[in-house]
């Protein structure tokens, strides 16, 4: 669904190109579902990124473990035996975004590099506020009695009180790369089996570690595409803002 067109350009192309503006030089596209249609669109189009293949779709901290592993490959699709190294050991900061949500500007991917730096936070969570969250399918973000973030909660995974909340999880988020890489080893599967790189908050949380937000501009930015009405809506949505 990625290479679907938002405005006759696909969305990932979007997205891409919001990363770039916002200085992020290095960018990996985790790739499974039709993957060698989506990596030739990509290069063919003419950006510099690398792939990492999800062979199996088991959740977003399982692509995030591929994305991150030394020896996935971005060129696995042409050579079986080829292996690289995806994140350089020098690298500070890892942004974490989706390839159906095309509308987060570049203003909030920079901005959550910078807190997450600036603080020191294992992670910089992209929050926005909705009234109707289980329509847009967001998880919730949970806080303890003090007002700490303490949880992030897909929504297929929320209790019926969580549901009621109306904090969200935006999409993006940008960790520490240390942190991360180790955290990934300790995360643990949803009760669909699948591995979630929400459960990275419970972990932080669980350590005492720093978690911080960056409040989005509102919902359209945080809007995320599943269906051709979910499409039909972001092209308004681009009107609005380029017309």
């Amino acid at each position: 669904k990625v290479l679907a067109p938002l405005r006759s350009k696909p969305m990932i192309f979007w997205i891409i190109e919001a990363i770039n503006k916002a200085g992020i030089d290095q960018i990996i596209v985790v790739i499974g579902h039709r993957a060698r249609e989506v990596k030739k669109a990509i290069v063919e189009a003419g950006y510099h990124v690398k792939f990492a293949h999800q062979e199996q779709q088991i959740g977003t901290g399982n692509a995030v473990q591929i994305a991150m592993d030394e020896r996935s490959s971005s060129d696995r699709l042409r050579s079986p035996s080829a292996t690289m190294n995806n994140i350089s050991d020098d690298t500070k900061t890892v942004l974490i975004t989706y390839g159906d949500k095309p509308l987060i500007s570049s203003s909030t991917f920079s901005d959550l590099v910078h807190k997450q730096q600036s603080t020191g936070a294992v992670a910089v969570i992209s929050t926005v506020e909705c009234l109707n969250p289980s329509e847009m399918g967001f998880g919730r973000i949970k806080r303890d009695n003090t007002g700490n973030i303490s949880h992030m909660v897909e929504q297929k995974e929320c209790s019926p009180r969580d549901l009621l909340i109306t904090e969200c999880n935006g999409g993006p988020v940008a960790h520490d790369a240390q942190w991360l890489k180790d955290a990934l080893k300790r995360s643990k599967k949803g009760s669909s089996g699948e591995i979630y790189l929400t459960d990275l908050v419970r972990l932080a949380y669980k350590e005492g570690k720093k978690i911080e937000t960056v409040p989005m501009s509102g919902i359209a930015e945080a809007h995320g595409i599943n269906t051709l009405e979910h499409l039909q809506e972001a092209e308004k949505i681009i009107a609005k803002i380029i017309d």
